[in-house]
């Protein structure tokens, strides 16, 4: 498990750098005012951003086979979450997130999740307001404590957000995302999908 999430931050920094390069060498000139200062475009076709942000994690319901909402037996939990976007048009952008997510459950264990996923974001403006609207499909690591369980499986994120341009390197706002978990097992009578609402508080560094 440890040796997973070292490799997925070294391809996350690995992919960094290499849009940074990307970036350099064909981001467009800047505009300029009628008095020479520049324009500044947040969402502008080679502008990239970092994201760090906490999140509450809430659980809704699971589907099986046989109900197709069943009450999961785990409290809300929190997560940490670092991202990282490229704007290959103006307004739209490809990324990735890795996200570290725990849930305390009934029986007092621990559920983990460290989902990482690829994003694709389109981001609407009007004025200093941005409202980021898209989809992260990836991958889940996920552990149980109470029996030692481990799982790797498909992990979708639907999301809508809202941030406050404060400066041309600064904005902060939020999220909410609806995260599924499926687990698929070869005997289908144990399949189920996981189903949780995530509300999240984040600050992007554009640049």
């Amino acid at each position: 498990m440890k040796k997973n999430i070292l490799v997925i931050c070294a391809i996350i920094i690995f992919a960094s750098s290499v849009f940074s390069q990307t970036a350099e060498e064909k981001k467009p000139p800047k505009k300029s005012g009628p008095d020479g200062t520049i324009l500044f475009q947040p969402v502008r076709q080679g502008d990239k951003f970092m994201k760090i942000g906490a999140s509450l994690g809430i659980p809704l319901f699971n589907t099986s086979a046989q109900k197709f909402a069943i009450k999961p037996n785990i409290y809300p939990g929190g997560t940490i979450n670092v991202s990282f976007g490229y704007y290959v048009l103006n307004g739209f952008s490809l990324g990735t997130t890795l996200s570290f997510q725990f849930y305390p459950t009934l029986a007092k264990n621990l559920y983990f999740a460290v989902p990482i996923s690829f994003d694709m974001l389109y981001t609407f403006a009007t004025g200093k307001w941005r409202f980021p609207l898209g989809m992260g499909i990836g991958g889940a690591f996920q552990s149980y404590n109470g029996n030692g369980g481990k799982y790797f499986g498909m992990y979708f994120r639907p999301e809508a957000g809202f941030y406050y341009q404060y400066s041309p390197s600064w904005s902060f706002g939020g999220e909410m995302a609806w995260q599924v978990f499926p687990q698929w097992y070869k005997p289908k009578k144990y399949n189920r999908i996981g189903n949780f609402l995530s509300i999240s508080f984040a600050a992007r560094y554009h640049f």
